[in-house]
């Protein structure tokens, strides 16, 4: 990993050149402690003089390559390099090795030279930020974002994991095990879905990043709001979703229809009977609306949307999901490649994005029209639009596919198909995959478990009902002559 410092003068800028000296006279004289201090520093950066990196950068390569170190010896291999303007004249660099009078404490003085290292690169932050915000041709976003990648390295270079026995490996997956389909098992946020929760071991997993795809109208959306539904109200956590198709407005109109079990259409048109209109307000006054925050922003780069996700979470350290609907519509942060590349640099973003913030990262995709080519039109994993990187980044694939979508009205066994959608687990990392069914009301723009009882009892029916189907667009009168939604 590597950590950008400017190279910036300044005033009392905080280093201990007694421990620099120290370190590195260990590492020459001191052979049984280059196997603990070399791993212990990672990039020279922890060294504030120039000569002090280059001399070290010398030792490790010797130390790596099996050269034996001595003062004679490193003396050589510096010459050699060619690295003496770098690394001092000769008799500074004898006067390194007799700095290191004894060779314990090496532990505590390279702690102490990697916070003052730290306190250096924030330094060139700071100077830098105020720098570029004086120019108007940074974007201010982009400018937030690039410093908090900054800032996110440092975390991840003090929070790193060390280096584990299997044996130690395989309690924590022990524990894991342990804790699955209990109340300890905080690290799965469920779908509220029991067979995809059954085949996901508890739910999706932090850091994954979950790739939705469908062909157009197929039901993403819909399926991915069920799953904020369930995270924003039954679990009292809180959800952001990027809209980059829909206005906030007509992403609303879903949440309520689905919230509510009333037909969006009759929303749509306030043509609503009185049992209707109390479930409106029911759910219009439930507070735990709240919890879902929604940016409708039409044109925004990976880098905003890290740049904003990473406030929210600042803001919220409750927020458990982000959903972007959808990838094709992100614009890339670099203009200059063809789309397969730019659909790749904004996968990576998103993958990235959902490890920064240890939380999943849904992100809605559409497919090619190669599975509108073959007779069985179930997507496949090569059907994943622009990109093979989506495949390659992602930790899940689910694809929807519904029969009522392509005019099959009846399964094999003679039942109709218009309340039913498959979900197809195509690709888990370190889980099963497989194919589950799921109910799907597209009036209601609502998936729904079929293993679970009805939310609400059907509303009494009129003679004049009408039904707006949100995937086709089309409004269906005398629903009596129509199957009956389940709700």
């Amino acid at each position: 990993m590597e950590i950008e410092i400017k190279k910036h003068l300044f005033k009392n800028a905080p280093f201990a050149e007694d421990l620099e000296l120290h370190i590195l006279g260990c590492l020459i004289e001191a052979p049984k402690t280059r196997a603990l201090i070399i791993p212990l520093i990672t990039h020279n950066e922890i060294f504030y003089d120039s000569r002090n990196k280059a001399i070290y950068t010398t030792i490790k390569k010797m130390w790596c390559d099996g050269i034996e170190i001595n003062i004679s010896s490193l003396i050589h291999e510096i010459i050699r390099l060619e690295s003496k303007d770098k690394c001092g004249d000769i008799p500074y660099i004898v006067n390194v090795s007799a700095k290191a009078v004894n060779f314990t404490n090496y532990e505590r003085n390279i702690l102490i030279l990697k916070e003052y290292w730290i306190k250096r690169v924030l330094l060139s932050i700071g100077k830098e930020l105020a720098t570029v915000s004086g120019h108007d041709s940074k974007d201010p976003l982009e400018l937030v974002s690039e410093m908090q990648t900054r800032l996110m390295n440092i975390t991840n270079y003090l929070t790193a994991g060390n280096a584990q026995t299997m044996g130690e490996i395989l309690q924590e997956v022990k524990n894991d095990m342990v804790k699955v389909g209990t109340t300890e098992a905080q690290s799965y946020l469920p779908t509220d879905f029991i067979k995809l929760d059954d085949l996901l071991g508890g739910g999706f997993k932090p850091s994954n990043l979950i790739i939705m795809a469908g062909r157009p109208g197929s039901g993403k959306t819909a399926l991915a709001m069920s799953i904020v539904k369930n995270v924003a109200i039954n679990l009292n956590k809180k959800v952001a979703v990027f809209s980059l198709e829909m206005s906030n407005i007509q992403l609303g109109g879903r949440y309520l229809a689905m919230e509510s079990m009333v037909d969006s259409y009759l929303i749509s048109k306030n043509k609503l009977s009185l049992e209707e209109s109390n479930r409106v307000d029911k759910s219009l006054k439930n507070r735990l609306n709240d919890n879902v925050i929604c940016d409708d922003s039409p044109t925004i780069t990976i880098s905003q949307i890290r740049a904003k996700s990473m406030a929210l979470k600042a803001k919220y350290k409750d927020l458990e999901l982000i959903v972007i609907d959808y990838l094709q519509l992100i614009t890339p942060d670099q203009k200059n490649f063809n789309r397969e590349q730019e659909v790749s640099q904004i996968s990576r973003g998103l993958k990235i994005l959902s490890k920064e913030l240890n939380i999943p990262v849904i992100a809605l995709s559409q497919l090619s029209r190669k599975c509108e080519e073959r007779p069985d039109k179930r997507p496949v994993l090569s059907d994943l639009r622009e990109s093979g990187a989506l495949e390659m980044d992602a930790d899940l694939v689910m694809f929807i596919y519904r029969d009522w979508y392509y005019k099959i009205i009846e399964d094999e066994a003679g039942n109709s198909t218009e309340f039913v959608a498959e979900v197809d687990i195509a690709k888990h990392r370190g889980g099963s995959v497989g194919v589950l069914k799921c109910g799907f009301d597209g009036a209601k723009t609502l998936f729904y478990d079929l293993d679970k009882p009805k939310q609400f009892e059907p509303l009494p029916e009129k003679t004049n009902q009408f039904r707006y189907d949100e995937t086709s667009g089309e409004v269906f009168e005398d629903f009596k002559v129509k199957q009956k939604s389940p709700f």
